[in-house]
């Protein structure tokens, strides 16, 4: 997949500006998942998702749940997938991977690339392949199940893995709608029958290095779709994005070649960081309310 989608230097002030309106209207709307409609479960079924990518990208990327509540679970979160191994392409998936201006187009992402800055991302949309050429075993997605499934094991939870999710870019399993009665997108799952568990959990795990601009340090973003049913009777309890936060000052790169310069540090660092949201996970797997 190619990702840039070009906008002139003109452009970029009032793209930024139309995006912290979006994020500022947005963060009263963000959808949460209501806790009181079930307890702590005794088993779950957990759905899978294609392999992560460590992606590197030079823009204003912003699937924060008080902006674009709407960014997992959709085609727009495609692009940190890998998609060579999936069954087929979802009927909404785009031709290809586009930002867009949060102010001017469908308020997802504000494009911040341009001359030298759309070269380097060229070059960044390799930057996965230099994380596994550099350390073969590096899997985000086998690292943060085998947490999640440890931490509710822990528990005395009953944890089954739904391989069906594997080959499929993360949808919404069973029907789903926010609170204005707006549906979800549903993936190639949604005639399928519940499952023999309390709750069925669907995650939409995003990780990258994110660059404002081409004077801006790469830093860490992540964020964790999670979406929870009822397993026996497939209600839709709701969806909530959880938000890695990174403060202070380590793990930054002024520079993409510092980046891949670092990549033995750099690619566990974006992995502690999509770890690091598993107790919240599991507190909202136990009807816990995470804010």
């Amino acid at each position: 997949m190619k990702i840039p989608y070009l906008f002139s230097p003109a452009l970029r002030g009032l793209a930024a500006s139309a995006a912290m309106l979006g994020m500022l209207s947005g963060c009263l709307n963000a959808p949460m998942v209501d806790t009181s409609k079930y307890s702590a479960p005794k088993s779950v079924v957990i759905d899978d998702f294609p392999d992560m990518k460590a992606a590197a990208v030079i823009g204003v990327v912003v699937p924060k749940s008080y902006a674009f509540p709407g960014f997992h679970f959709s085609r727009n979160a495609d692009f940190f997938y890998m998609d060579d191994e999936l069954d087929e392409l979802p009927a909404d998936a785009p031709p290809m991977f586009k930002y867009q201006s949060a102010g001017l187009l469908d308020g997802l992402i504000v494009g911040m690339v341009a001359g030298s800055e759309a070269a380097t991302q060229k070059r960044a949309e390799g930057f996965h392949g230099a994380v596994l050429a550099r350390l073969p075993d590096f899997d985000m997605r086998k690292d943060f199940l085998a947490s999640l499934r440890k931490s509710l094991e822990a528990q005395g939870i009953a944890v089954t893995i739904a391989q069906s999710g594997r080959r499929n870019y993360p949808r919404h399993r069973w029907a789903a709608a926010d609170a204005d009665g707006n549906k979800y997108p549903l993936g190639p799952l949604a005639s399928s029958p519940a499952v023999d568990a309390d709750l069925l959990v669907q995650v939409s795990p995003v990780a990258f290095y994110m660059a404002p601009g081409g004077l801006n340090a790469y830093r860490r973003n992540v964020t964790l779709g999670v979406a929870l049913y009822n397993g026996r009777t497939k209600q839709f309890l709701g969806r909530q994005t959880l938000e890695f936060s990174n403060s202070g000052f380590s793990y930054q790169y002024m520079k993409f070649d510092t980046l891949v310069a670092d990549i033995p540090v750099a690619a566990p660092a974006l992995r502690d960081a999509v770890l690091s949201l598993v107790p919240q996970l599991v507190d909202l797997i136990n009807a816990r309310p995470v804010k």
